[in-house]
């Protein structure tokens, strides 16, 4: 885990949509390859509950959307699955 939120990400804008929609396709993708693998799709609810702590104390985070300034996915969805992880490596 990184300790310091890296400045360099302007908090007003997202990733275009083709680097949102690469960076959700290598997430289902990583979250299908665990599934295949027998390792599981989902973790705890602590686990989730950590994750959302950790985003919402990061200034990349968008409280309002819930979507990530760096990645631009929705951290909702991306929280609860094992195969998921940070941009910046918060988590």
């Amino acid at each position: 885990m990184n300790d310091k939120v890296p400045d360099f990400i302007d908090p007003k804008q997202y990733p275009n949509f083709w680097e949102q929609m690469n960076n959700f396709k290598e997430f289902a993708k990583s979250v299908g390859q665990n599934a295949a693998e027998g390792n599981g799709i989902l973790v705890s609810e602590d686990k989730v509950r950590t994750r959302e702590e950790i985003c919402q104390s990061c200034s990349q985070f968008n409280r309002e959307s819930k979507k990530c300034y760096v990645c631009g996915c929705f951290m909702q969805v991306k929280w609860k699955f094992k195969a998921s992880s940070c941009p910046i490596s918060m988590w």
